[in-house]
């Protein structure tokens, strides 16, 4: 499934992704900081009909849609590169699940990506 937000929005995503596969992101070696106005369908905050990023301005739905757009985002990852991709969430670090579309999350993720077993894309 491709993700209902921007192309630019998604490659960007995407790269960053690759980057901490290889331990070379800028946030954190192995780990991205995601900002969730990123996975929606408004690529800047004077596109959203209520004009603006602040976390409070978003409904519960429409962060649960940012979280589903995460998922799909990096289960194809996963997939892709077979690497375990872990999301820290304030409560924890966990391995990415289905869990991730239940949390209405208004503002920022923070996701650490390990090359798997099966993953002889990159290698450290």
């Amino acid at each position: 499934m491709i993700p209902n937000i921007p192309l630019r929005n998604l490659v960007e995503i995407w790269g960053e992704l690759v980057e901490a596969l290889c331990n070379k992101n800028g946030y954190g070696g192995d780990t991205i900081e995601l900002y969730t106005y990123r996975l929606r369908p408004y690529s800047h905050w004077h596109d959203h009909p209520r004009g603006g990023p602040l976390s409070d301005q978003y409904s519960r739905e429409e962060n649960l849609e940012a979280a589903q757009v995460l998922y799909d985002i990096l289960r194809q990852f996963k997939e892709h590169y077979g690497c375990v991709i872990y999301i820290d969430q304030r409560h924890g670090e966990r391995r990415l699940g289905k869990w991730v579309t239940k949390i209405a999350n208004p503002h920022r993720w923070h996701i650490r990506i390990k090359p798997g077993r099966t993953s002889t894309r990159f290698s450290r």
